[in-house]
């Protein structure tokens, strides 16, 4: 289901739409795929929030591998192909998919929240200033939610710093890491 939306699909009026992407998505790791497919199977996941819905892979990912969950995205929505892919993904999930657009510190609040709590937060968007947007998610999820961060990489080293400082707090306990693509072993092994 995910090539439909580079291919191209018919919008509300029936104009054939093709959906441009040009920057990296989860597709281009196949191991990001499953692991977020997994993550967002886990017991417990029935609302999965994430800042950063860009062209909507990620969505699609986590609305397919759980089919109980509803998602709520945050995004500034100004990339020539944000309002096709909420469409379509809209079109695709309807009442599970839930948009909201603008700043996530305008918008990750418990007011756009419809009472829900967040099981999953998936941090996407300010590679510059992730804190912010983990600080932020922190606050409208539920105790023990999973957190993933994606661009825990070398070519984004303010997402690791921003990691770290939130574990060094004390408020994020790292289960799993995998970093430019390859996983990272904690002292057990694990």
């Amino acid at each position: 289901h995910v090539a439909e939306l580079s291919t191209g699909w018919k919008d509300k009026s029936g104009k054939n739409r093709t959906i441009f992407y040009s920057q990296g998505n989860i597709y281009d790791v196949e191991d990001e795929v499953s692991f977020y497919a997994k993550v967002a199977r886990r017991p417990g996941v029935e609302t999965i929030c994430e800042t950063g819905f860009n062209a909507g892979y990620s969505a699609i990912t986590f609305l397919f591998a759980n089919p109980r969950a509803t998602y709520i995205g945050f995004d500034l929505g100004d990339m020539g192909w944000s309002a096709a892919s909420v469409e379509y993904v809209k079109a695709v999930f309807g009442d599970r998919f839930i948009y909201h657009k603008g700043k996530s510190i305008d918008t990750l609040n418990p007011e756009h929240m419809g009472g829900r709590k967040c099981d999953l937060l998936s941090v996407d968007a300010n590679h510059h200033e992730s804190y912010t947007d983990f600080k932020l998610g922190k606050e409208v999820s539920r105790a023990n939610a999973y957190i993933l961060a994606d661009d825990f990489s070398s070519d984004c080293p303010l997402v690791p710093r921003d990691w770290g400082r939130a574990e060094r707090e004390g408020w994020i306990r790292t289960l799993e890491a995998h970093k430019d693509a390859f996983r990272i072993e904690d002292d057990e092994g694990g």
